[in-house]
């Protein structure tokens, strides 16, 4: 799937994180080749058909200890979870919670946020 031209204006005040975005889009969609990507103004969803995975800027522009192309993502996981890239585990009700981690490596999911991913589309595309 070719990026659109609205992901690429999602970037255009912050070119150094279209690079980690481009690869993080990538594996995101090899876990669903089929997903649609919709650019809304702070986010970039994947919806295969429901949202699974959202991708933004973090909500601080710097935090000390932060690369530079960081990235945040979000998605839906039946229990807080307790990777070290997790920033942030928000119960939603009994057995579901929002979860928002950082992809610190520029633009690459490790194994295990990449199954919390894959647990998250399953989750929401059921």
């Amino acid at each position: 799937m070719d990026v659109s031209s609205a992901e690429l204006d999602f970037f255009i005040q912050d070119h150094g994180r279209l690079a980690s975005y481009l690869i993080l889009r990538e594996q995101i969609l090899s876990l669903a080749p089929d997903a649609q990507i919709k650019v809304q103004k702070t986010t970039i969803s994947f919806r295969a058909p429901r949202p699974f995975v959202y991708v933004s800027l973090p909500y601080r522009k710097k935090i000390s200890g932060w690369p530079d192309a960081v990235l945040q993502i979000s998605f839906s996981s039946q229990k807080a979870e307790g990777h070290p890239c997790v920033i942030h585990s928000t119960a939603i009700r009994a057995g579901l919670y929002t979860i928002h981690a950082l992809v610190n490596k520029p633009g690459t999911l490790d194994d295990g946020l990449l199954d919390l991913i894959h647990a998250a589309l399953h989750l929401r595309n059921k």
